[in-house]
């Protein structure tokens, strides 16, 4: 039953259904309308992808690809304790069997990959894409990507930042394909081994770096459970992954673990069957009686760790359902990043060119009025003293200019330094809150101070960096308000509506079965 869902939700006459339709060509006339030609910081998304995806993250030998062959039903991606792959492989369900490489792939715009290129060689030379033609009893829906990642694992090398691109040790951004990918994501696993239950340095980079602000997608998963053979000993790993996980989620509450197995194939290139009974064989059991009880080898209750199983493949499922309310989502978050920034932007540059011309016109006029004082004070026309009052004139005005623009760049230091006064003027009082904290520290200040390190509209010897920053009109400021205040809140009707209607039909079987 979750096949059949899944496969209608990804249907083309699904696609073609004039609600979806409209809500992705509103989305994207926004996008290309407003959002893009008003940000200057990064904060919009290059494309508006239609196809759903689902990412996979954990460390090695967590049981990605093995979730992955459960999936589509047949054994595709090498398995095994030691890393196996060393580049994302992006898995689609096709008519044939078909491998594109990542040259091939990153440059044909039909799967929209083109953004990746920016990563440079050394990922798009690792990357990989599939089309697999599928036996009919495969779970896996057509019109949906799954992408495999290559294991998270800490470098023996020592260096004082993991995070930079040496630091990685991979040749490319991982952490910043990563985070690509997430936003590009309907779905995120992070799976864990029971085997290593730790994080490691990598994974809780790409907790902190990567899955920010993406927590809506994300579900942990604790997998290779039927390996226990106590039921203390599964206790004991289950809070090693809550303890290390609590170093990097900064809340009291730790998100559910799902505690499941996955099946293996009985044999290579046949298909799974669909039934998830607990007699299933799977290659790290204790034995096919243990599982016959539903247990591993003491205690542990395989059929709850099944059920869990199934839910994480809905989850999984319902990526396509999810589609639409990520890109609003993604619009809605775009669209607050866009105006902050030009708030911010706008009053920093005003505040700079308000500055600049009261130093500036001080100069001009003393340059002006200093030689008109000094003739009517000594009210002579010797050329003599008229010589003289001029060079004193230019010298004076030549001094006050070196020290006005020695004043303009400790005030853009300044202004710089103390930024979020200017967040702080712009939402007095409640009018700043945790949402637009968080919106300024985590996404527009980084990116509003990169723009200013390597902006190459002034030099970097000379003051006005921050005057050249864009400043945005208030007319596309109430533009943007709108989106936000109007547009947003009617596209979430319309999905709601629209997902009503579906779930609600008799081609789905009038609700969402397991």
């Amino acid at each position: 039953m979750l096949r059949r869902h899944a496969f209608l939700l990804c249907s083309s006459s699904t696609l073609a259904s004039s609600t979806k339709v409209k809500v992705e060509a509103h989305i994207d006339r926004i996008h290309s309308e407003l959002l893009r030609p008003s940000d200057s910081f990064g904060h919009t998304p290059k494309s508006t992808y239609a196809m759903p995806m689902v990412m996979l993250l954990g460390n090695h030998s967590a049981g990605k690809s093995t979730f992955i062959n459960h999936l589509l039903g047949i054994e595709e991606q090498e398995t095994g304790v030691a890393p196996t792959d060393d580049g994302f492989t992006v898995i689609m369900r096709g008519d044939i069997h078909l491998d594109t490489d990542g040259p091939s792939a990153v440059s044909s715009p039909q799967h929209q990959f083109g953004d990746l290129a920016q990563y440079g060689p050394a990922f798009v030379n690792r990357f990989r894409l599939k089309t697999r033609a599928l036996p009919a009893s495969s779970q896996f829906p057509n019109g949906m990507m799954i992408v495999d990642t290559p294991g998270m694992i800490d470098t023996p090398v020592h260096v004082q930042d993991r995070t930079t691109l040496e630091g990685q040790g991979r040749g490319y951004d991982f952490l910043a394909v990563t985070r690509w990918f997430a936003q590009r994501s309907d779905e995120i696993l992070l799976m864990f081994d029971p085997a290593n239950p730790g994080t490691t340095g990598e994974t809780l980079d790409v907790l902190t770096k990567s899955l920010t602000g993406f927590e809506h997608k994300l579900s942990i998963i604790m997998n290779k459970v039927d390996i226990f053979d106590k039921v203390t000993d599964f206790a004991r790993t289950y809070g090693t992954i809550c303890w290390n996980l609590s170093k990097v989620i900064p809340m009291k509450d730790i998100p559910r673990i799902y505690t499941t197995f996955t099946p293996v194939l009985p044999q290579p290139g046949k298909q799974l069957s669909s039934s998830s009974s607990a007699t299933t064989t799977n290659a790290s059991s204790s034995s096919s009686a243990q599982q016959q009880q539903g247990r591993s080898a003491v205690g542990v209750p395989l059929h709850e760790m099944d059920r869990a199983r199934r839910e994480v493949l809905e989850v999984v499922l319902k990526a396509p359902l999810r589609r639409l309310d990520n890109l609003i989502t993604e619009l809605e978050e775009a669209t607050k990043r866009v105006l902050l920034s030009g708030q911010v932007s706008t009053k920093l540059s005003r505040k700079f060119r308000a500055r600049r011309s009261a130093v500036y016109g001080g100069i001009a006029l003393t340059s002006v009025v200093l030689p008109i004082g000094m003739g009517s004070v000594f009210f002579t026309f010797d050329p003599t003293l008229i010589v003289l009052s001029s060079f004193v004139s230019v010298l004076l005005a030549s001094g006050a200019f070196l020290l006005g623009k020695r004043h303009l760049t400790e005030y853009e230091k300044k202004l710089l330094a103390t930024v979020d006064i200017t967040v702080d003027e712009l939402f007095p009082g409640k009018l700043k809150t945790a949402e637009v904290r968080q919106r300024w520290e985590t996404s527009v200040k980084p990116a509003l101070l990169e723009y200013l390190e390597h902006s190459n509209a002034v030099d970097k010897t000379q003051s006005g960096a921050v005057a050249n920053l864009p400043t945005m009109s208030q007319r596309t400021m109430r533009k943007l308000e709108s989106v936000s205040a109007s547009d947003v809140p009617n596209l979430r009707t319309d999905v709601s509506a629209y997902k009503k209607d579906l779930l609600s039909s008799p081609s789905t079987g009038g609700s969402w079965k397991r």
